[in-house]
């Protein structure tokens, strides 16, 4: 069952704005309730979120801290900041969890702190992103790094994404298609083996073709030959083939 309340129309600009609060109640009575803002800025965006039992014990509280800002003329966002979790357990003591996000002037997250449970010192993780930007072709959201660092600032993972063929990670894309990506070898590793790299190929309408993964195993997608839409044929690196048969008024392949 669902539950509004505080539905807003602003006269002035002619606009709904949604409801401050939406209640979910399942069947056994639990409660979901998820409160929103209705300003000018970040309206549609929620501010807190709580689960409640049958008997009104909270269980978990989520709170959202938003950032506005003009990133261009004429371009406003409202960006995630923080996320705060609090979980419980049917009484008033509770672990509690924080996430920051930090951002590039295209709105991609660039570094993203995990304090994990905020009472401890020791469980904390940082991702750091770089993306491959092609201002030209309207490409900005693309990763091309990724590092992940425990709280003493040691890399706990790495990966690298290379498009369209390019010879660099960080060569600019020029369709957004990709075509390597490639995993940091832990130290513990055999380091002559190499780091990890999956590679993958698409036909002209973009469709992924193939993907060959670090021991050379290659998997194999067909797609139908009229809409060039629809994944018919599925073959594994061992021959072994998923067939679907497209209807013909268009629906989804059906699976055989």
């Amino acid at each position: 069952t669902f539950f509004y309340r505080g539905g807003l129309f602003d006269a002035s600009t002619r606009e709904f704005r949604g409801f401050s609060e939406v209640t979910v109640v399942d069947p056994l009575g639990n409660r979901a309730v998820t409160r929103f803002h209705q300003d000018d800025h970040s309206r549609g965006r929620p501010y807190e979120q709580e689960v409640r039992d049958a008997a009104d014990r909270l269980y978990v509280k989520t709170v959202y801290t938003w950032e506005c800002l003009d990133s261009a003329p004429g371009v406003h966002q409202c960006l995630l900041k923080a996320q705060e979790t609090f979980t419980y357990d049917g009484d008033e003591t509770f672990k509690q969890t924080r996430m920051r996000l930090a951002y590039d002037s295209f709105a991609n997250p660039i570094r993203m702190e995990e304090e994990g449970d905020v009472s401890l010192a020791g469980d904390e993780r940082t991702t750091e992103t770089a993306y491959a930007y092609n201002q030209d072709r309207w490409i900005f959201s693309l990763p091309f790094h990724q590092v992940v660092q425990d709280a003493q600032g040691v890399k706990v993972s790495e990966t690298w994404f290379t498009y369209d063929g390019n010879a660099s990670a960080s060569d600019p894309p020029t369709q957004g298609l990709l075509a390597k990506e490639e995993r940091w070898l832990s130290p513990n590793s055999n380091p002559a083996a190499g780091n990890p790299m999956w590679e993958y190929t698409y036909d002209a309408y973009g469709n992924r073709l193939t993907v060959k993964d670090p021991l050379a195993r290659v998997s194999r997608t067909e797609y139908d030959t009229l809409t060039h839409t629809f994944p018919v044929r599925e073959i594994n690196a061992l021959n072994q083939v998923l067939q679907a048969e497209l209807k013909s008024h268009g629906s989804l392949p059906q699976a055989e």
